[in-house]
Order: C-alpha cells, then sequence, then structure tokens
C-alpha cells in the first residue's frame, strides 16, 4: 500500500498527498490496532483525561551506564505510580537490528514488560504490523516518529501530517502513536496535531 501511495512519487518536487480514501483495513488484508485507544484507556484505568509520554535520552552514556539509568527509571516509575495512585508505564524501544526485533521484543515480554516503542521510520511499519499481530507477543505497542519528519514538514511535498503520523500508523496498527504536540520544539500547528488525532 505504501508502496502504491508514495514510491516513486516521493522522487518529485512539489507532489504532497493530501487525502487518501482507501477500502477497510481488512479488505487490505491489515488487522490493525490490538488494542487501540481504548483498549489502552482500559489497561491503564484511564478514561478521560489525556495520555502523555516522555523520553529517556542520556546522550553520551556507555551502554552499560544507559542500561543502569533505565533500570533506576523503570523502577522509579513503577514506584511512584504506585505511591501516586496513576498508572505511568515504562516503554523500552526496539531501535535494534532488524534481525533481533521479534527476539527482543518476546525478551521484553518475559520480563513483564507491559507495552513497547517501535520506530517504523527506522525499522519499517511492517516490522511493527508482524509485532502487533504476534499473537504470542500481545502487547500494546506505540509508534515513535523518528526519520519520518522529512514526510511532513514540507507543506509542498510529502505526505500530510495526519496521513502518515495518524492514519498510516494506524493501519500498521499502532495502539498509540507519538507525536509533537504544539507548542514544543517542533513547529507542528494545532491544526496538523488535530489532523493526526482525527486520522
Amino acid at each position: 500500500m505504501l508502496n502504491v501511495l508514495w514510491a516513486n512519487v516521493s522522487l518529485f518536487e512539489g507532489v504532497r498527498v493530501v487525502g487518501v480514501q482507501l477500502p477497510a483495513a481488512e479488505h487490505l488484508g491489515l488487522r490493525g490496532p490490538r488494542f487501540g485507544g481504548s483498549g489502552v484507556r482500559s489497561l491503564l484505568g484511564v478514561e478521560s483525561r489525556p495520555l502523555l509520554a516522555t523520553a529517556l535520552k542520556p546522550m553520551g552514556s556507555t551502554s552499560d551506564e544507559l542500561a543502569a539509568t533505565a533500570g533506576v527509571l523503570a523502577e522509579a516509575v513503577r514506584e511512584a505510580s504506585a505511591r501516586a495512585g496513576t498508572t505511568a508505564r515504562y516503554l523500552p524501544s526496539l531501535n535494534v537490528p532488524a534481525h533481533e526485533v521479534l527476539q527482543r521484543a518476546h525478551q521484553a515480554n518475559e520480563l513483564c514488560v507491559e507495552r513497547l516503542l517501535v520506530l517504523p521510520g527506522i525499522s519499517g511499519f511492517d516490522t511493527m504490523r508482524a509485532l502487533i499481530d504476534d499473537d504470542e507477543l500481545a502487547l500494546p505497542i506505540m509508534s515513535h516518529p523518528s526519520m519520518l519528519g522529512s514526510h511532513v514538514v514540507n507543506p509542498s511535498q510529502g505526505l500530510d501530517h495526519g496521513i502518515l503520523l495518524g492514519l498510516v500508523n494506524r493501519l500498521a496498527g499502532a495502539d498509540m502513536v507519538a507525536f509533537p504536540n504544539y507548542g514544543g520544539r517542533f513547529g507542528f500547528s494545532v491544526e496538523q496535531c488535530a489532523q493526526i488525532r482525527d486520522e
């Protein structure tokens, strides 16, 4: 589907995909999200407030230092969540070589990780779809926009924000999609954020 939508035409200047009409996801052979927004909210016990996410990025750390920091953070998140009566969760990133993605996802599952973060701009949308379709894994997955920005930031070409960060992620099965909010360090408008949400 992505090849038909945005393959060779992506090499032309001044072409932007601003709308897509597709048959139902099941007609495309896509399962879609395993949990979706309502399922994730049910798992978290959060019905009405926004869900927020932040990232652990200790740049310049060695692998051992990062592992130690991540372990401390994951434990701190768990303890703070229990004290506050909230439902904060740690989502480890599957930003690993392609041949390790499935193995690492199953290792995370064995370690009682409850959710995963995938970077489809790096690992591929079909890799994310395969993880989501894995019935033995059966974990909610959040999509991260790393490496997808060049497709959406030029208003005269690429894919509209909602199509790539919203529609394509949902078709690939993402239960949650991380995207920059209005007013942050990225230049997304209120309208673009709403378009992503709606798609």
